[in-house]
C-alpha cells in the first residue's frame, strides 16, 4: 500500500491507509490541500476525500505561519494527533521492518499509588475530561448519576456511576467519606435560568465534601475559574497575586479559600475550556454563526482570553491528585487567543471567513453570550502547574480545533465532486 501511494495521486479512501513516515519533501497523502477540507466521522476530525497532497515542509510552514505551533514540528506524533485528530501509524524498526500501531498505553503513576477516586460532574464536559484521564492513569472512578441513561453514559467509559445528585448533600457526603480523593467539578444544571440556586447548591455540596473528608487528609481538587480573578488589565497574575474578585464571583472565591483550608485542598482554576466540538460559550457562538451566516465578536476583540483544551485540563487534574501538596492554587492555562481570532477561525468553519464582524457592545449583550466575560481582559502567569506537576498543553490550539478539528461536527461534510 505505501509504494502505491508513493506512485500514483491520492483517491477516496486513501485518508485511512496506514503510511509510515515520510522525508519532509515527499508528497503527504493523508493531509488535505486546503484547510477547510475536514469532517467529523465518529466525533474524530477527518480529512475528505483528496484530490492533492502537501509535504510535511508545506504544512508545518503553514501551520508556524499562523502561530499555531508551539514547538518546531516534523512529521511526528503531535502533528498527527493535533491534525488528523489520531496516533501516527508505527515506526520503522532497526531491522527495517515497520511496527504496527498498537492499544494505548496507561501512563505510570508518579507520585501516588492508584486511587479510587469520588468525582461529581462526570457526565458534563469538564469532568468527563477529568474521568477520561484519572482512568488512563490507572486510577478507579466513581461518579454521581441523576438517571439511568446518565449511569449508563458513565458505564460505557470505564466509570462506576453511583445514584444521586449534586443536590443530595447526604449522597455527596456518603461517597466522598469512601473515596480516597475526591474531584468536585460539577455546577449545578439550574444555572443556566437560576444562578442563586446553582450557587447554593454548589456551596452546600463543597461543604459537605470537607465535612467527609475531615481529619483524613485525602485529596480534594475544587473546580474554580479565572472567573474569580476578574480584568487583570495590563498586569500579568498568578497564583499567589491578592484578589478582589468581581461581585458575582465573591460567593466562589469563599469556597475556595474553604478548600484551601482543608487538610489537602487543591483549587484549579481554568479558563475557557474547549475541545472535543464541546463547551457552552462556543457552541454559542458556532450556532449564532451558523444562523446568521457570519461570525461575530464583541467589539474591539482584543483582549488576552486565554483557554485549555478539555484534555489537557482533565491531565491537570489527574496530576494534581497525585502530587500536588496541600493548600495548591494552580492557574491551567494552555493558550492565548483574542475573541476576534476564535471568531475569525469560526468564520472559516462556516465557510465565511471574509464575513466575520464586530459587534457594538450593546448588540452583542443581545446576542452573545456572557459578553461581560468575553470582553474581560485576562493575562495570567501558568508557570506554577507546569513547574510543580510537570505538566504541558498537547492538544491542538483552539483556532485549529474549531477550524479544522473537533468543531467540525456543527457543520456538514464537504461533499464529493460528482464523477466526470
Amino acid at each position: 500500500m505505501d509504494d502505491e501511494l508513493r506512485r500514483r495521486p491520492p483517491l477516496p479512501g486513501d485518508e485511512h491507509a496506514q503510511v509510515g513516515p515520510r522525508r519532509a519533501e515527499e508528497p503527504l497523502c493523508l493531509l488535505p490541500r486546503h484547510a477547510g477540507e475536514w469532517h467529523v466521522r465518529d466525533g474524530v476530525a477527518v480529512p475528505v476525500p483528496l484530490v492533492g497532497a502537501c509535504t510535511t515542509k508545506e504544512l508545518t510552514g503553514s501551520l508556524s505561519a499562523r502561530g499555531t505551533v508551539r514547538r518546531p514540528v516534523s512529521l511526528s506524533a503531535g502533528v498527527w494527533t493535533r491534525v488528523l485528530g489520531r496516533r501516527r501509524p508505527g515506526r520503522r524498526r532497526p531491522d527495517g521492518r515497520r511496527g504496527e500501531p498498537g492499544p494505548a498505553r496507561r501512563r505510570p503513576l508518579t507520585g501516588r499509588h492508584a486511587m479510587h477516586i469520588f468525582l461529581t460532574g462526570g457526565t458534563g464536559f469538564v469532568g468527563a475530561g477529568i474521568a477520561r484521564a484519572l482512568l488512563a492513569r490507572g486510577h478507579d472512578v466513581t461518579a454521581l448519576a441523576r438517571s439511568e441513561a446518565s449511569a449508563g453514559a458513565l458505564r460505557s467509559t470505564g466509570v462506576r456511576p453511583c445514584h444521586g445528585s449534586l443536590d443530595d448533600v447526604d449522597a455527596v457526603r456518603r461517597h466522598a467519606e469512601r473515596a480516597d480523593a475526591v474531584v468536585h467539578a460539577a455546577f449545578s444544571r439550574h444555572y443556566l435560568d437560576d444562578v442563586g440556586s446553582a450557587v447554593t447548591t454548589d456551596r452546600a455540596a463543597t461543604h459537605a465534601i470537607l465535612d467527609a473528608l475531615r481529619g483524613s487528609r485525602k485529596p480534594f481538587a475544587y473546580t474554580s475559574g479565572l472567573g474569580v480573578v476578574g480584568d487583570t488589565g495590563d498586569r500579568i497574575i498568578d497564583e499567589d497575586t491578592p484578589l478582589q474578585p468581581p461581585s458575582h464571583m465573591r460567593w466562589r472565591r469563599a469556597l475556595e479559600l474553604s478548600v484551601l483550608d482543608g487538610e489537602h485542598g487543591i483549587v484549579i482554576r481554568p479558563p475557557l475550556v474547549y475541545g472535543r466540538g464541546g463547551g457552552h460559550v462556543l457552541q454559542i457562538m458556532i450556532r449564532t454563526a451558523l444562523r446568521r451566516g457570519a461570525a461575530s465578536y464583541p467589539e474591539p476583540g482584543t483582549n488576552a482570553w486565554p483557554n485549555v483544551h478539555v484534555d489537557d485540563l482533565g491531565r491537570a487534574f489527574a496530576q494534581a491528585l497525585e502530587e500536588a501538596p496541600p493548600s495548591t492554587v494552580l492557574n491551567v492555562v494552555g493558550g492565548e487567543s483574542t475573541p476576534k481570532a476564535v471568531s475569525e477561525a469560526i468564520g472559516r468553519l462556516v465557510g465565511r471567513p471574509e464575513a466575520t464582524f464586530a459587534l457594538p457592545l450593546d448588540r452583542a449583550r443581545r446576542e452573545l453570550p456572557i459578553v461581560d466575560w468575553l470582553t474581560v481582559t485576562q493575562r495570567i502567569d501558568a508557570r506554577r502547574v507546569r513547574a510543580l506537576l510537570g505538566w504541558r498543553p498537547a492538544e491542538a490550539a483552539i483556532e485549529d480545533d474549531i477550524a479544522v478539528g473537533s468543531y467540525r461536527r456543527f457543520v456538514r461534510p464537504v461533499p464529493e465532486a460528482p464523477a466526470t
